[in-house]
């Protein structure tokens, strides 16, 4: 949301249109930007333990799994403490939700 009000007010807007929506690449592109600045940011091993907990969040046919934070943690085979920084990285209250809806697409 975030993304398409800064375009907005650039335009001078006070309004949120889809048109912008579309420009921006809609709402997958946003997710997928938004995911590779924040894991481009962790360290080459953190980024690595992300990666072992997005595969656990949809099946190879497309079905989307729920997990909570700490079982994303185990699948990485990291501590909670440990896996504290991807779900800081994704952003304030991000879960594992966000990644889970954006794991089925090219990120």
């Amino acid at each position: 949301m975030e993304r398409i009000w800064n375009e907005e007010r650039e335009r001078g807007s006070t309004v949120l249109r889809r048109a912008t929506l579309a420009e921006v690449g809609g709402a997958t592109a946003i997710v997928r930007e938004h995911f590779d600045r924040a894991l481009s940011a962790l360290d080459e091993d953190t980024q690595e333990a992300a990666a072992r907990m997005f595969e656990h969040l949809v099946t190879p046919s497309g079905t989307k799994l729920a997990h909570r934070a700490s079982d994303l943690a185990q699948f990485a085979r990291l501590g909670s403490a440990d896996a504290a920084p991807v779900f800081e990285a994704l952003g304030p209250g991000a879960d594992p939700a966000a990644a889970r809806r954006c794991r089925g697409r090219s990120l």
